[in-house]
């Protein structure tokens, strides 16, 4: 009988079509041998039996694929769940109809509420002048005069107030935000033509508007669902994103409460938002936090800040160097504006990588990108340390060629959404075409950025992306059409390249490109690459197990690719019971 020794494995994983995602090793091996959180075998089962002991756990795999578990550069922890499990949720709605019977239900179910918090509708399921500037007040005032009530859009760029939330907020028509106050214009609380308080305002004017003040115990009970559906995405890598303007996210104490319970199962880079105004101590305040022993941790660690450049599209408040289309905004040569001077945005991003923190810019516009590219031109010129912080450019819905090779020539990285890369019923046509023409034909590149060089990052934004189904992301990058057509009320597509929902075909990627945006390229984007993101020897045994092997499918299939199992850290956090 063999005795148990440091030799032998914990678990075998055996019979698996295993792709190591080395750049310089692309076999297929069969068995994974694990010892405690790291991979300390890799190979066929004869090379891999000498780790078997009395006590090893052996999973025959069926030659089902593994890969290293993703990563999601780009995610707003815990997504959907505060909202989902507390307040209005909105989400799963279609129409006006539904947004309506919805809120009445909760006002109804939540009688002692005075303040009614909720999210996730979108200009889409709206006309006229409502798609410009956002749902009137009326709508909601007609639900309720007595409560105020505040419902942030998908993107987290827009809230809808009824007239109570106003006068609760001491908000009028001559109320300015912060922007306003150091002189830089401001037009992001909405006015109708009289000069009356519309029901929308927009950008930082959201900072108007106070918190909710959710317990302990409401935000680890919503992250712990959010936890759960990363695992079942086979996700065990993220850049968390603080946000601002709603603690319906998780900001670092929570996640430091987290790590004392033993409750965080993921590995997480957070990145820090940063205030217009107030950039200086946010970005001392992180520094410290970095610093400061009670925030170290093999699953925790501080890697940079986030500045918000522009807005969005369907706000119009993406900022462009062509201008919106004049007959859908109502304004001559309107381009968008900057949410940043542009003195300040420069020494906000000298003082975060002095500091050794990465910064990652929102730029939905291709003006936004191109100040965001000159700024860091101009700041590699003066430093070159600069170079080496792994800064990036997030979204890049609109970026000219010339700006997507200058990122690659200052070592930039661009996190982008391969779920939003279709002409997504209902809205492409509504919204992004009518506000910006033809160039919506063009958004969202993907194949120029990775042709080019730019290392390309995939992520979600979630709770924009509603459900981080990396098999969404990698379908609709594969083939740049409808993914999720149950969700829209639709049929699937039997044709790749039906006309009604593809966008620019010739910025799609292969499966195996894909795949590397949410492990390798991830790993890196994270400062992880030594731990994660490829199956090797001496890294994190964190690893996801397909029911199907996506390199050998019809590209239409990947979205009905299940996860098996996920492992992170060694241990088995999920596994699906279906299989």
């Amino acid at each position: 009988m063999r005795e148990k020794n440091d030799l032998f494995a914990d678990i075998v994983l055996i019979n698996g079509k295993i792709y190591t995602m080395k750049e310089d090793d692309d076999r297929i091996y069969t068995s994974i041998a694990i010892k405690g959180n790291k991979i300390i075998g890799v190979g066929d089962l004869r090379k891999i039996n000498k780790f078997i002991g009395n006590k090893t756990e052996i999973i025959n795999l069926k030659g089902k694929m593994v890969l290293p578990s993703f990563t999601d550069s780009h995610i707003h922890p815990p997504g959907i769940y505060l909202m989902k499990l507390y307040d209005v949720y909105l989400y799963d709605c279609q129409t006006l109809e539904d947004y309506e019977d919805v809120i009445r239900k909760y006002i109804r179910n939540n009688p002692n509420e005075e303040i009614i918090y909720g999210s996730g509708w979108s200009v889409g399921a709206f006309n006229g002048l409502e798609v410009k500037n956002g749902p009137r007040k009326e709508r909601l005032d007609n639900i309720s005069k007595d409560k105020a009530i505040v419902l942030w859009d998908i993107s987290y760029h827009s809230v809808w107030l009824n007239t109570k939330a106003f006068e609760v907020f001491n908000i009028t028509n001559e109320t300015s935000c912060h922007r306003q106050k150091e002189g830089i214009s401001c037009s992001n609380i909405i006015k109708n033509e009289f000069d009356e308080l519309w029901g929308c305002i927009k950008e930082e004017a959201m900072g108007l508007i106070p918190k909710k003040n959710y317990k302990k115990e409401e935000y680890i009970k919503a992250f712990e669902c959010f936890q759960s559906e990363l695992h079942s995405y086979g996700i065990t890598n993220i850049a968390s994103i603080s946000y601002p303007y709603s603690s319906s996210f998780m900001n670092i104490e929570w996640y430091r409460t987290l790590l004392e319970e033993n409750k965080l199962k993921l590995r997480v880079g957070y990145v820090e938002y940063l205030d217009t105004v107030d950039y200086k101590n946010n970005i001392e305040d992180t520094v410290s936090r970095r610093d400061n022993i009670n925030y170290n941790s093999p699953y925790f660690k501080i890697i940079g800040t986030k500045i918000l450049l522009d807005g969005v599209i369907e706000g119009n408040t993406a900022y462009l160097i062509r201008p919106y289309e004049e007959e859908s905004v109502g304004k001559v040569n309107y381009f968008g504006e900057l949410l940043w001077d542009q003195k300040h945005l420069r020494e906000a991003i000298r003082i975060s990588n002095k500091n050794n923190l990465q910064v990652c810019i929102h730029c939905i516009g291709d003006g936004a990108a191109k100040v965001a590219i000159d700024t860091l031109e101009d700041l590699i010129k003066k430093d070159k340390n600069t170079r080496t912080l792994r800064n990036e450019l997030i979204h890049l819905q609109l970026i000219k060629i010339e700006d997507i090779k200058r990122m690659n020539m200052l070592d930039l990285i661009s996190s982008i959404q391969p779920y939003w890369q279709v002409k997504a019923p209902g809205f492409w046509q509504e919204v992004d075409y009518k506000y910006i023409g033809e160039r919506a034909e063009y958004e969202y590149p993907m194949k120029s950025l990775v042709d080019i060089g730019v290392l390309t990052t995939g992520s979600s934004d979630c709770p924009v992306t509603i459900h981080p189904n990396t098999m969404y992301a990698i379908q609709g990058g594969v083939t740049r059409n409808l993914v999720n057509a149950k969700s829209y009320g639709l049929q699937p597509i039997t044709n790749i390249n039906d006309e009604r929902f593809l966008l620019n075909k010739y910025e799609k990627l292969s499966v195996m490109e894909m795949i590397k945006l949410f492990t390798t390229k991830g790993a890196y984007a994270t400062f992880r690459e030594e731990e994660i993101g490829t199956i090797e020897v001496d890294k994190y045994a964190d690893l996801v197990i397909l029911s199907q092997n996506i390199l050998e499918i019809n590209s239409l299939d990947i979205e009905y690719t299940k996860v098996i199992m996920t492992f992170f850290d060694g241990e088995l956090v999920y596994k699906d019971i279906n299989k």
